[in-house]
């Protein structure tokens, strides 16, 4: 029950942490499963992970359980992650609309967690703001409940988050009580919006215009380009698109979004403008409103552009007579109505409505609107959004309606949304009509069959969200076996998916349904026996194919239902027949668009039912493809990553993608524990979607230790490049031509992982000319030597260095305290771990993460410890590499670790030169591994390092220095020189 608690899920909405701690034994696994069984049906998602510790000893068993966690979530037979810290936009947009329970038992490194959980649920915007407010990566306890109240506050806005994280940094409880009130009761905190403003400052005058524009009237409307656009506020897409990049806006299925504290800024601005509202471009408060529109201040109304009246907020509103004669620049009124039964006054007598001179309308929200027709000089010539709900007006705009849907009908009111055409304008208005009397639905009835349209009866076609997947198919053929069985597969998984059932009325699409194509992620297109005959179809078909070719690239998958992809490409068949009837009654230009459309669908790859049967395997399979397509929308781990950018910019620069079309690899050297596998992960991440093929080999030289570990990765390694589940090979070294033929046309990106033999290199790639142009190859090595033998140039070896003190300080201060800072008790022993690490980013995360919250005594012995024995996770990584050095490279390595680390070059060649046969030659194998360097003509060895050359000599005998190879401590030499015990 305490667990159940804590768990507080009928009162808490927030994703939410519980721990339960205890010595072995104590039956903590237990707790957890009799928790679990008892509250799992109230999740979406379930699953419990048992014995963590254990079950991840080893990398690749740690990749294998975040895969099963998300198959599990997700509902899923498996979840392919091409490595560990690679997270998948499109999975994660998943898991946010699933509520889930997840349990991870024994887990006894915090980086697990992160691993496999941390990502998942959505913890960045507590982090972030954590960060700011505690200069750490989660809140206190008692902080836990308003911090998450702050962050829900800011929706996820980073800009909002950071400020308000620094402004509550290091102030009282009581302080945060009170922020929080002022913001609940909309109060403008003063400190938040000063530092929003800076964000504001940075933009050019179009942006602030556009930003204006929508703080003031446009947040949370959609076809706000065409607004803004028709009100010279934004003559480029881009003036929206860079707003949103600098997260002052976002955009969501066309729709604006601004935050509250953005909002609020961009309303002060205004009104910082000038003291007397009627000479502000935009009114929007009852009090402003109430000073001009009351005293029609002639010196006023010429500077007003946007009025934005709810009269519900000053029910005693009212207006003079000539209110809009001489507002000659008004382009966005926006006037909404008294909540029903609420209407104390009309804003305006009956008679009275828009008598305005002004030319430049642009958008017209008027709820209630009084006269029963609209001004003489009404001017419609720019007008591009038209919203007027519960009128009385009967005479609508000049111009025979070329289109018109009807939507339902409820009472004496019609409820209309549709797009209107009128004649010859070059643009629709877009009109949004509700409760209309029914003598204006009559009127308008009218004026279309004037223009000799037919009624249609479909539903309103506004898609208010965007979808995964678009399934395009031919009712009569399809709505009832394969489409349905298709929709309802994808609906299991999570896939938003939109079929136009309601929709195939007629020929022509509609807008709508255009948009709702252009904003799916991946169209479907299910071409039958009848695909063709319809014109609806066709249309779509069009559309989808255009959608293909534009910069968004959508992905397009054919299904062959019933009919081969070759009687689709020659138009053979029924197409014929279906054509034939189309030459009689359509356009030449339109009928070969249809047929170019068709010929290039047919060429794509999809699933032919003739091959893949039942039908049920078949679902599954598009299901599978559809998945695997949309998960290849990659997203970059770099949470917490420290210097990472510089590196990766090196990398990429290197690989050079844009410029040379050549195939080429790339090398990234350094010692281990440098980060040569982050950097690797995160410049794969960022680039992969660039290519058809991809495969991140992890850990190639462990991996290629086990029986069949290489035939293994190779077989993954064409499996991914090649997008097939598996592919078999006789033996390691077979090559199949047809495999090599499909490769060479194929862009493709390898990484190989800590690779410490050509051979490898070999086997597993073979010569780069095997690939498409374009490809690249990126080998990791802690070995120069193997990159060169791998084929790699010397230009394109990128050496990974230990990280600059200022970067080590903060890693170690992230993982130690998790901020990016210690405490001051606690600087002299953080600067003090900071220099034994020496800037190695393996020491400094293992070192902090073993120090976090623990006591200055505890730091004060681990330093003596230190001194003495290494620590065991950081000496296993290091120690690997002194595996591959031979008799004569070791015995190197270990007088230098001994004896000459620091000494001049010269001297060091001088002096062993009599004691090795190739001292030189030895000096530069260490080099090419990594293990010494030469900076000023004075070899150098990495600390870490030296403590492993003197622990090999020490375990020659630990308890008689005598013998030993060497000794340079003044403790062991002593007592031998004294004693005459040496050997």
């Amino acid at each position: 029950m305490h667990i159940k608690s804590l768990l507080n899920i009928d009162d808490y909405s927030e994703v939410c942490p519980v721990g339960i701690w205890g010595i072995p034994g104590i039956g903590k696994t237990t707790i957890a499963e009799v928790v679990f069984n008892q509250i799992s049906t109230q999740f979406e998602g379930r699953y419990f992970v048992e014995n963590v510790k254990d079950k991840s000893r080893k990398h690749d068993r740690l990749l294998a359980l975040r895969e099963k966690l998300l198959s599990k979530l997700l509902d899923e037979d498996s979840v392919y992650l091409e490595t560990l810290r690679m997270q998948s936009s499109y999975i994660k947009s998943r898991l946010r609309r699933r509520r889930v329970l997840i349990v991870l038992d024994d887990v006894n490194d915090a980086e697990k967690f992160k691993l496999l959980v941390k990502e998942l649920a959505g913890f960045e915007a507590l982090e972030l703001f954590s960060w700011h407010a505690f200069e750490r990566n989660h809140p206190p306890h008692n902080f836990l409940m308003l911090s998450y109240w702050m962050v829900n506050y800011a929706k996820g806005l980073p800009l909002a988050l950071k400020v308000l994280g620094s402004a509550l940094q290091k102030q009282p409880r009581v302080y945060w009580e009170g922020v929080k009130k002022k913001l609940l009761n909309q109060v403008s905190y003063t400190n938040v919006v000063n530092v929003l403003k800076s964000s504001f400052d940075g933009l050019d005058s179009e942006q602030k215009s556009i930003f204006l524009g929508i703080a003031c009237f446009l947040n949370g409307d959609d076809h706000i380009e065409e607004i803004l656009a028709s009100s010279h506020l934004s003559t480029e897409k881009y003036g929206i698109e860079d707003l949103v990049s600098k997260s002052l806006i976002t955009l969501s299925d066309k729709r604006v979004g601004m935050h509250d504290l953005l909002q609020e800024m961009g309303c002060n601005f205004v009104r910082d403008k000038s003291l007397m509202p009627g000479k502000r471009n935009s009114l929007w408060t009852p009090e402003d409103l109430s000073h001009v529109l009351r005293n029609n201040s002639v010196s006023g109304t010429v500077y007003i552009k946007g009025i934005f009246l709810d009269p519900s907020k000053d029910k005693k509103f009212r207006s003079c007579a000539t209110v809009f004669s001489r507002m000659r620049n008004l382009r966005l009124p926006k006037f909404f109505s008294f909540p029903a039964g609420e209407m104390e006054t009309k804003l305006l007598p009956p008679e009275q409505g828009l008598e305005s001179n002004s030319s430049e309308l642009n958008y017209l929200h008027w709820e209630g609107y009084p006269p029963r027709s609209l001004p003489s000089n009404f001017d419609s010539e720019k007008l591009v959004g038209f919203s007027m709900s519960h009128c009385n007006v009967e005479d609508f705009l000049d111009g025979p309606i070329l289109a018109y849907e009807f939507v339902c009908y409820f009472g004496f009111f019609c409820y209309v949304q549709h797009i209107l055409y009128i004649e010859e304008r070059e643009n629709p208005i877009i009109v949004m009509l509700s409760s209309f009397p029914i003598c204006l639905q009559r009127k308008l009835e009218r004026k279309r069959q004037a223009a000799g349209m037919v009624t249609s009866a479909s539903g309103s076609s506004n898609i208010k969200e965007k979808y995964d997947v678009f399934i395009s198919f031919r009712g009569d053929d399809t709505r009832d076996n394969l489409t349905s069985h298709l929709y309802a597969a994808l609906e299991r998984k999570n896939i938003k998916a939109f079929t136009d059932y309601e929709l195939k009325k007629g020929g022509e699409i509609s807008g709508n349904l255009e948009k709702a194509i252009e904003e799916s992620k991946l169209s479907i297109v299910v071409f039958s026996k009848d695909y063709a005959s319809s014109k609806w179809c066709l249309n779509e078909l069009v559309n989808i194919i255009d959608c293909m070719r534009s910069k968004r690239q959508q992905i397009v998958i054919p299904i062959f239902y019933g009919i081969t992809p070759s009687q689709v490409r020659k138009q053979g068949g029924s197409l014929a027949d279906a054509f034939t009837k189309h030459q009689l009654t359509e356009g030449e230009n339109k009928v070969q668009r249809w047929r170019a459309a068709l010929i290039e669908a047919a060429a794509l790859a999809g699933w032919d039912s003739s091959v893949t049967k039942p039908e049920s395997v078949l679902v599954d399979e598009i299901v599978k493809d559809v998945l695997e397509r949309l998960n290849h929308d990659l997203l970059p781990y770099m949470v917490g990553l420290v210097g990472i950018n510089s590196r990766m910019m090196h990398i990429k620069s290197l690989l050079n993608m844009d410029e040379f079309p050549e195939v080429w690899s790339v090398g990234i050297w350094g010692m281990a524990g440098t980060g040569k596998t982050t950097i690797a992960q995160v410049v794969f991440n960022q680039i992969s979607s660039q290519f058809e093929g991809r495969c991140f080999l992890e850990n190639v030289k462990d991996k290629s230790r086990d029986h069949d570990g290489l035939y293994a990765l190779r077989v993954k390694l064409l499996s991914k490049l090649l997008d097939e589940d598996s592919i078999y090979l006789e033996t390691l070294r077979t090559q199949c031509t047809y495999i090599s033929s499909r490769l060479r046309r194929r862009k493709v990106l390898i990484v190989l992982d800590d690779v410490n033999d050509p051979a490898q290199f070999e086997i597993l790639v073979g010569g780069i000319d095997g690939f498409g142009p374009g490809s690249r190859i990126i080998v990791t090595s802690r070995d120069r030597q193997v990159l060169i033998n791998c084929g790699v140039y010397e230009d394109k070896i990128y050496k990974v260095m230990e990280l600059a003190r200022p970067e080590a300080t903060e890693l170690f201060n992230r993982h130690a305290f998790t901020r990016n800072h210690p405490p001051r008790d606690f600087l002299e022993l953080s600067d003090a771990m900071v220099n034994y690490a020496n800037g190695l980013p393996l020491a400094l995360k293992v070192l902090g993460s073993e120090l976090q919250k623990k006591s200055s005594r505890y730091w004060k012995d681990t330093l003596n410890k230190l001194k003495q024995v290494p620590n065991p996770k950081i000496d296993d990584v290091l120690r690997t590499s002194l595996d591959g050095l031979d008799t004569e490279q070791k015995s190197i390595f270990l007088d230098i670790a001994c004896f000459f680390n620091g000494d001049k070059m010269d001297h060091v060649e001088e002096t062993l030169d009599s004691c090795h046969h190739s001292i030189y030659a030895g000096i530069e194998d260490l080099m090419d591994k990594s293990l010494v360097t030469v900076s000023d003509n004075r070899l150098k060895m990495h600390e870490l390092l030296q403590e492993i050359g003197w622990d090999v000599v020490r375990n020659e005998s630990n308890s008689n220095p005598g013998k030993r190879s060497r000794l340079w401590t003044p403790e062991d030499v002593y007592p031998v020189l004294t004693k005459n015990s040496g050997t």
